[in-house]
């Protein structure tokens, strides 16, 4: 009658654990589509860093990924390509054909308990699935820990509206320049800009971002 009992109790106990609902993602702005999974992925000394596709042009971006990961995580990366990114590797890539819907500035992002992804059309959606990818570590960092979890995810974002800001002033009538939100200055970042660089998305001639 025990081994019975302890028998249902240890079932029970799997069932009510693997019926458990994954935890749930919080990105902002809110991305278009996200798709929460079981597990995560733990970014630590040994995880690679790889991109495909890129061409010789997007060095500049590949090198701003590489020093966002090491300056956020305080790790140094360990480079590869698309052949390295098997286990515990983060793939950035553009796509040999044309991801439908996401546009110049979308992308799509893939964590698995083995492997992240992110898949783009251009190198700004790169950008910003990077920017996706630290917050979702972005618990961790705030523990300055030397891992960082992941959790399990596929998320698909693109621009909604062409600008996502207002302005609030005119040079005219207040005497400053008007002022537009990140959402705006994000619609018209390009890589060749000097404020991508800094990782800050352009914006508009003629106005200040509040970030």
């Amino acid at each position: 009658m025990k081994k019975i009992t302890l028998l249902t109790i240890i079932i029970a106990a799997v069932v009510l654990f693997g019926c458990q609902k994954p935890k749930a993602i919080v990105v902002v702005p809110e991305p278009v589509e996200v798709t929460p999974k079981g597990g995560q992925f733990t970014i630590d000394d040994k995880t690679m860093l790889c991109f495909d596709n890129l061409g010789a042009e997007a060095s500049g971006t590949s090198k701003m990924i590489r020093e966002l990961y090491e300056g956020y995580f305080n790790l140094r990366p360990n480079l590869g390509d698309a052949e390295s990114a098997k286990k515990n590797s983060i793939l950035f890539s553009i796509s040999k054909k044309e991801i439908k819907d996401i546009g110049d500035e979308g992308y799509v992002l893939k964590v698995k308990a083995k492997r992240i992804t992110v898949e783009a059309n251009t190198t700004a959606g790169l950008f910003y699935g990077m920017q996706t990818l630290l917050q979702l570590a972005g618990t961790d960092k705030l523990a300055d820990s030397k891992t960082f979890a992941v959790p399990c995810c596929q998320i698909t974002d693109y621009p909604r509206f062409a600008y996502r800001g207002a302005h609030l002033g005119s040079t005219s009538s207040t005497g400053t320049s008007p002022m537009t939100t990140v959402g705006a200055c994000k619609s018209t970042a390009t890589p060749s800009s000097p404020a991508w660089a800094r990782g800050v998305p352009s914006a508009p001639p003629g106005t200040r971002c509040i970030l």
